[in-house]
């Protein structure tokens, strides 16, 4: 089977066979579809018979060759659309999606929007058998059933994925500053709004890293494999141990050499408390320590003991002596 014209029309206007759907919508997402070979001739042809179809029902405005702007809201099919003219012309004309375009996307009708305060720690199974397990102040936005071509939902904070294999379904997580590719495969995210950065850390299988604004810059990771997206647009690689950095997600308590002021950050989501410490001499100390989802007072026992240092509760206050 051969990506043309006709069969290109055929899958826009619901008459391809399962198929020629599966191969068409397979080719969208490959390489050659991204970096398409077809002659100018050809390419013209496709594009100019999907935009006339579509700019009909649901016309655009352009202000030039890098920049779309939507004049009514767009449904999934005039977005399959859209998509297969970026897929043959990307690599010619088209500049990456601003945030606004890529919220557009993706119908959400029906989506759901999971938010964990401070002190909680939610699990969420998605409709694809996706397991998220979310940190404390944490928002995952997803569909309620994915569509037929890629499985996208939008994340800030912290949580951890086990993504549910789909070779032809990729799975795509968005965050402000970045994007997240695999398409089965589990991992660590987590977004500094402070900072402006997204971290990952791959605990199975490989995972494309991404600026959300330039998919260019991009990293390809494997397991024990941390990446940070900063503001300057750079990403930064380190070997790491993923398993100690992600025990979090089984309420897990676990410090490596971490100061005081580094735990602190840590606990008081974890906790929902607020920690003042009195002596700032305590908070370069360091300390190793791991605890299996000790109570607030299990862990202050634990870590004054180590530290040599007194505290007191009071409400949702901490006062380290």
């Amino acid at each position: 089977m051969k990506i043309s014209d006709e069969l290109l029309n055929r899958y826009i206007n619901g008459e391809s066979t399962d198929e020629e759907q599966r191969f068409v919508e397979a080719w969208m997402q490959s390489e050659e579809g991204l970096n398409s070979t077809l002659s100018e001739e050809e390419v013209s042809k496709m594009e100019k018979r999907i935009q006339e179809r579509f700019e009909k029902t649901f016309p655009l405005v352009t202000s030039n060759s890098t920049s779309l702007t939507w004049v009514k809201p767009i449904k999934y099919a005039a977005a399959v659309a859209l998509v297969l003219v970026l897929g043959i012309t990307a690599y010619r004309t088209l500049k990456p999606l601003d945030s606004q375009q890529i919220e557009t996307f993706v119908s959400w009708e029906g989506h759901t929007t999971k938010e964990s305060k401070r002190g909680e720690r939610p699990t969420v199974t998605l409709a694809d058998g996706t397991i998220v397990h979310l940190n404390s102040e944490s928002q995952l936005k997803f569909p309620e059933q994915f569509t037929e071509t890629e499985r996208v939902v939008y994340f800030e904070g912290h949580a951890h994925f086990d993504v549910a294999r789909n070779e032809k379904k990729p799975f795509i997580i968005y965050t402000k500053t970045s994007k997240t590719q695999v398409l089965g495969t589990s991992f660590d995210i987590r977004t500094k709004a402070e900072y402006n950065e997204a971290e990952i850390i791959v605990t199975s299988g490989k995972v494309s890293f991404s600026d959300r604004g330039d998919t260019k810059n991009m990293a390809i990771l494997t397991l024990d494999k941390r990446a940070v997206l900063n503001s300057g647009k750079a990403i930064q690689i380190a070997d790491v141990d993923a398993e100690k950095l992600t025990a979090w997600k089984t309420s897990q308590l676990l410090f490596e050499k971490a100061t005081l002021a580094e735990i602190i950050k840590v606990i008081e989501p974890w906790y929902n408390i607020q920690v003042n410490v009195v002596n700032s001499n305590l908070l370069s100390e360091k300390y190793r320590l791991q605890l299996d989802d000790p109570s607030l007072s299990a862990f202050m026992d634990y870590l004054s003991d180590l530290g040599d240092f007194e505290y007191e509760v009071k409400g949702n206050q901490v006062t380290i002596k």
